[in-house]
């Protein structure tokens, strides 16, 4: 589980650190740029850890909805005539 004060309060433009520091050599990850522009990570480590996590699994079943709905070849539409 994350701690709340593991990420800092930044402006949504500002690059943001999306892993937890470090990797398996000891050196820090590069920062990634925050994905949601119109939700500062402030507004999000203000919800409670259980708002949090429902907030993750509600957008990881919205993603994976759009993926599956790009890999998924649409059919024309047939015609009764």
């Amino acid at each position: 589980m994350e701690r709340r004060d593991h990420y800092p309060s930044t402006s949504a433009s500002d690059a943001y650190p999306l892993r937890e520091p470090g990797n398996a050599s000891g050196a820090l990850s590069p920062p990634a740029a925050w994905p949601f522009p119109s939700v500062s990570p402030m507004q999000i480590n203000a919800l409670s850890a259980s708002d949090r996590q429902e907030l993750e699994k509600w957008l990881r079943l919205m993603v994976e909805g759009y993926l599956h709905a790009y890999a998924t070849p649409s059919r024309p539409k047939r015609r009764n005539s």
